[in-house]
């Protein structure tokens, strides 16, 4: 219980207990409640630090194929995959809604992430073009812009001229060599194709919907490419199972990474990331939903290329950097308050010892113990901080300064801390 209130403060929410608690359960919720009270001062007045912000459209979780059983993996996957990757690499991206997708809300963004925002307006995709052309990032995968508001496809992407390319539906493998009595295999990757830890997690519904097994490939010239996924994948294909749309690519646009069926890896590949200039803003758009694939069976390739994605669109290294383990959450907000600015950095540790223990689909997340993480670097740009202080703890931080950025090492965490950086005085 504790756990829970500390990750919804972390995140911006506000903690609550809204069921009466059993008789043993309540000096638990007591001492959870008591943990945010001690947090009071610096859960209220504030707002996301700006940088990046991805949409979580309830546009498009309604209406984009018109099934409530069917909303995890035809929108919802991309998103948890998405914001995966974003807390994991410790990215300062706020989520964003419907209504966000405006001029005067996106102004202050680097980048703007649309993890398969199939249903957007008229209106919407005006506000995203001119984000981009004034300078904006734009990081979007699969049917991004492809229906209205309420669902109804388009003829082709509301943003084609945008990501420059225009949608040619969805690709599937090469059908395999004929049997001996002269049938043709199917077309669809059946479980033997795959190996066994994939497939024993997904039903045969998803290969009937999605059917698409592929090789995928990054140049080494692609401006995704990075240190780390060649340490992850070298220079061979490395194989991609999930959606991927068949385009046709604009003029000036470069390939990132391609994809060919896997059963036929040398036939003519098809752009699976493509990325552009359009202004002054830079695009990257996923044909390939590798956003998905990073929630549905992870690796941590697809991780890179999202984060990759997403830094070099936003053409702007991230105001606040955290160096921590992948099991920490890092939240930034700027608090304005009793006349005071102050930036406030939610660093929350979500590790679990006891994780994989049981039967994967039934085990239950629960924190029995706490695993404290040690050193974390926070990493400032262009901020002139006059003192740092790690609460509750009351922990005084020393200041590291590094020309215009400053440093600063937490020394432990245990659970949850605020880091509260006090800010100077603009005058």
């Amino acid at each position: 219980m504790l756990r829970r209130v500390l990750l919804a403060a972390t995140h911006g929410a506000s903690p609550s207990l809204a069921v009466i608690q059993p008789d043993h359960m309540q000096k638990g919720a007591y001492d959870a409640l008591a943990e945010v009270q001690r947090r009071k001062p610096w859960l209220t007045h504030k707002r996301p630090e700006p940088w990046g912000a991805m949409l979580l459209s309830d546009n498009t979780r309604t209406f984009y194929g018109r099934s409530s059983g069917q909303v995890e993996d035809r929108y919802l996957a991309h998103v948890f995959g998405t914001y995966r990757a974003i807390l994991e690499e410790h990215l300062p991206v706020t989520v964003t809604c419907d209504w966000n997708l405006n001029a005067d809300d996106l102004a202050s963004q680097k980048v703007l992430i649309l993890p398969n925002a199939a249903s957007l307006s008229d209106a919407q995709a005006a506000a995203i073009r001119e984000f981009v052309r004034n300078g904006g990032g734009l990081v979007a995968s699969l049917d991004t812009s492809l229906c209205n508001e309420f669902g109804d496809p388009r003829p082709d992407f509301a943003l084609a001229d945008v990501l420059g390319v225009h949608h040619g539906g969805p690709t599937k493998p090469l059908a395999k060599p004929a049997t001996k009595d002269g049938a043709a295999q199917p077309d669809a990757a059946t479980r033997s194709d795959l190996d066994i830890n994939f497939a024993r997690n997904l039903d045969d519904d998803y290969w009937l919907k999605r059917k698409n097994v592929f090789a995928l490939r990054v140049p080494s010239d692609s401006v995704l490419a990075s240190d780390k996924l060649r340490e992850l994948i070298g220079r061979e294909p490395v194989t991609f199972k999930g959606p991927l749309l068949n385009t046709r690519v604009s003029e000036g646009i470069s390939i990132a990474a391609q994809a060919a069926p896997h059963t036929t890896p040398d036939a003519a590949p098809t752009p699976a990331i493509v990325t552009r200039q359009f202004g002054k803003g830079r695009v990257v758009y996923f044909a390939a939903g590798l956003d998905h694939a990073y929630y549905s069976y992870a690796y941590p390739y697809q991780r890179v290329l999202l984060a990759n994605a997403i830094r070099w669109a936003a053409n702007s290294t991230p105001p606040v950097e955290v160096e921590a383990p992948r099991c920490v959450h890092s939240t930034v907000f700027r608090q304005a308050k009793d006349g005071r600015e102050r930036l406030l950095v939610h660093l929350y540790n979500d590790v679990n010892t006891t994780a994989f223990h049981g039967l994967p689909n039934d085990d239950v997340p629960l924190r029995e113990e706490t695993l404290p993480i040690h050193d974390i670097r926070v990493n400032l740009h262009g901020y002139r901080i006059q003192r740092a202080t790690q609460q509750p703890e009351a922990r005084p931080l020393p200041l590291a300064i590094k020309g215009e950025s400053t440093v600063i090492t937490v020394p432990r965490l245990d659970v949850h801390s605020v880091i509260v950086l006090d800010l100077a005085s603009s005058e």
